[in-house]
């Protein structure tokens, strides 16, 4: 039996919209992508008394002047793309898993991820504070092996090879809280 030459092109017809409906578009691609970024005084008009620090990002050329008096904290937690998702691990000044080198002026928290169950397939933030207040954060994309980390964007996610220590280093200035006070005027 054969069918009638209209139904065949409405079948056909019908096959298509659907198809053409079901296929995903640019903007449900775009929405389902993790939103990723490093926010700083160099990256997205972040704090401008704040700076990540090599080898996290190329040296940003900071002029001002280092407060190396800050009660850092640097969080680290899963990133799914608009918030955080579980905390991985923590550093703070306060008790000394932050150094402070006044020859350097930085900030300085190593990451041993040796440590920690990443997982290659997830991203992860690293927020820097003072008190409740967050100074800068840059989101890291661990990698299977240093030739993945070619394929990264580096002006948005920091690569990181897995298992290894990542020094966190970042740059505090007088101001990067908002509240600046000249000392020689007060004197």
């Amino acid at each position: 039996m054969r069918c009638p030459r209209v139904p065949r092109v409405l079948l056909l017809a019908t096959t298509l919209t659907v198809a053409c409906e079901s296929s995903p578009t640019q903007l449900d691609t775009a929405a389902v992508l993790p939103s990723l970024e490093i926010l700083d005084a160099a990256h997205n008009s972040g704090n401008r008394h704040f700076f990540f620090l090599s080898p996290l990002v190329p040296d940003p050329g900071a002029t001002g002047v280092f407060d190396p008096s800050q009660p850092a904290i640097v969080e680290i937690c899963e990133w799914n793309g608009t918030e955080c998702a579980g905390s991985v691990g923590d550093f703070s000044v306060e008790a000394g898993t932050i150094d402070v080198s006044v020859e350097d002026e930085a900030y300085i928290a190593l990451w041993h991820t040796r440590q920690f169950d990443l997982d290659l397939a997830k991203l992860y933030r690293i927020r820097v504070l003072v008190g409740t207040q967050e100074l800068g954060h840059a989101d890291v994309q661990p990698v299977g092996n240093g030739s993945e980390l070619k394929n990264l964007d580096t002006g948005e996610v920091i690569g990181l090879v897995g298992n290894r220590t990542l020094a966190i280093r970042f740059r505090i200035e007088e101001g990067a809280l908002g509240i600046t006070i000249d000392a020689r005027a007060l004197s």
